[in-house]
C-alpha cells in the first residue's frame, strides 16, 4: 500500500506498528472497530494526494532494493561460515 501512496491503517501487533507513522498512516488496537472508522473517516477527509509522497518516500526508506540484498548476502554469508 505505501509504495502506491496509499495510507495504511494497521492492528498495533507485529512488526507493523513500527514502520507505521502518522505522516502515512494509522495504528490502532486490535478489534477497535471505532478507532479503525475514525481513522477511515480521517483519510477520507483528506485531501486526494495528501498522503501520496510520503507513503512513496517512507516505501523507498524501509524497502531499498540494495539494501535488502545486502542484508540477505550478509545473512547468507553469516549461515555458510557457522556450518562450515
Amino acid at each position: 500500500a505505501m509504495a502506491c501512496g496509499t495510507p495504511v491503517i494497521t492492528y498495533n501487533t507485529g512488526g507493523c506498528k513500527e514502520m507505521i507513522t502518522d505522516s502515512i498512516g494509522f495504528v490502532i488496537d486490535r478489534g477497535d472497530k471505532v478507532k479503525f472508522l475514525e481513522s477511515l473517516n480521517e483519510v477520507r477527509m483528506k485531501p486526494k494526494g495528501y498522503y501520496k509522497e510520503c507513503c512513496r518516500n517512507r516505501a523507498i526508506q524501509l524497502y531499498n532494493k540494495d539494501e535488502r540484498y545486502a542484508e540477505y548476502l550478509k545473512l547468507y554469508y553469516k549461515i555458510l561460515n557457522y556450518s562450515l
